[in-house]
């Protein structure tokens, strides 16, 4: 269905994207307490139930609309991060990607400050996934630097292909990489393939940076990135994206258990920080 930007935009004021968290495993601690999420579906008006993707794409073409849903989608997705951790006991980080849209505007750092504070989560349960950081503008660098200051994470999602290149890890203090899913189809039978992904392990080593392989089907692919080192491994071997209350049996299975979890967070400081 065609939807125009006035629909889409009455439809993301009335929440009918469902929101899905996909797991991000933790190599070598058997343990995985963070997720991704998406709004994976979307419910139309006539009761139909689509893949929420496109209609994504659809909102990020119109400025007004992407601010929207860029809105809506830290609202809910924090809202539902905080139940998970009070009904599994369990201390989660969520991992965002962020439009630049978003993250360009002056009160991007006060927006995500009050939705922490109002879900009492501290920045450290949030991860921003980052794809096209060619269109950061000065002022959308200086609120990244501002929210890692905070505590926050940085990652630079699909990385190795397109625009997202070497030089583009200068410009921003990113504490990690997301390598792009091609780089897991050819593992393990692809000797130069291979060969550049012990090369990323050891520049990534030698930078601080962790990495997160995306795209992990099989077990052959997960004990290769597992071996190779690497932080974290996401896929459908692992996990498809699941809706809330499945998401929450994964949990309540693999994540590590926090005593403290349920406990109220400190709010984070209310001074402009840009």
């Amino acid at each position: 269905m065609n939807l125009t930007q006035e629909k889409l935009r009455e439809l993301i004021e009335k929440g009918a994207f469902e929101l899905y968290g996909q797991p991000k495993w933790t190599f070598g601690k058997n343990t995985c307490n963070t997720y991704e999420v998406f709004a994976e579906v979307l419910h139309l008006p006539d009761g139909e139930v689509v893949p929420g993707y496109g209609y994504v794409r659809d909102a990020a073409a119109d400025r007004k609309t992407i601010m929207l849903f860029c809105d809506w989608f830290m609202k809910n997705t924090l809202s539902m991060v905080r139940r998970l951790i009070d009904e599994t006991g369990c201390d989660l980080v969520v991992a965002i990607n962020v439009s630049t849209h978003s993250i360009n505007r002056p009160d991007f750092v006060e927006m995500v400050k009050e939705q922490l504070n109002r879900n009492m989560l501290e920045p450290r349960n949030l991860e921003l996934e980052l794809t096209e950081v060619e269109k950061l503008t000065a002022k959308g660098v200086e609120n990244l630097v501002a929210l890692k200051e905070l505590g926050a994470k940085l990652l630079y999602d699909d990385f190795g292909i397109g625009s997202n290149n070497l030089y583009l890890l200068n410009r921003l203090p990113f504490d990690g990489i997301k390598l792009a899913r091609c780089f897991s189809g050819g593992i393990p039978g692809d000797d130069k393939l291979i060969r550049i992904l012990v090369s990323i392990a050891h520049l990534t080593d030698t930078l601080n940076l962790t990495v997160c392989a995306k795209g992990i089907e099989n077990g052959d692919q997960f004990e290769f990135f597992e071996h190779l080192g690497f932080w974290k491994g996401q896929g459908y071997m692992i996990g498809r994206p699941m809706a809330e209350k499945k998401l929450k049996a994964f949990i309540l299975q693999f994540a590590h258990k926090d005593a403290d979890a349920r406990t109220v967070r400190k709010a984070v400081p209310s001074m402009t920080l840009i």
